[in-house]
């Protein structure tokens, strides 16, 4: 069995960043039991915070979504969570999540 196995988006990563995430858990052997979907939440004050926020980087609502469908589709049996970060989202939006 498979422990719980995620990633969280938003860090500065490429679309082929989250791709290649979401093969990894995919082509393991065993799918993980859960995999939590995360949206870094910049914190001002730190490192990666103050350089994300310079830069406007951040994860989008439309960003989770794909992130979590995916996840659906290439792990079917596998429960995909969608963890932290999703208050900083509207409430549509995170409805929007929740069906994906």
């Amino acid at each position: 069995n498979v422990g719980p196995c995620g990633g969280i988006i938003g860090l500065g990563e490429e679309d082929d960043d989250r791709v290649g995430l979401l093969h990894t858990l995919a082509t393991l052997e065993e799918h993980p039991e859960s995999v939590p979907i995360n949206a870094l939440v910049p914190v001002a004050g730190t490192p990666l915070g103050d350089k994300l926020l310079a830069r406007g980087i951040h994860p989008t609502w439309d960003d989770m979504v794909r992130m979590i469908a995916a996840a659906r589709i290439v792990m079917p049996a596998t429960m995909v969570r969608l963890s932290a970060g999703r208050l900083e989202f509207s409430k549509e939006a995170q409805a929007l999540m929740f069906m994906a």
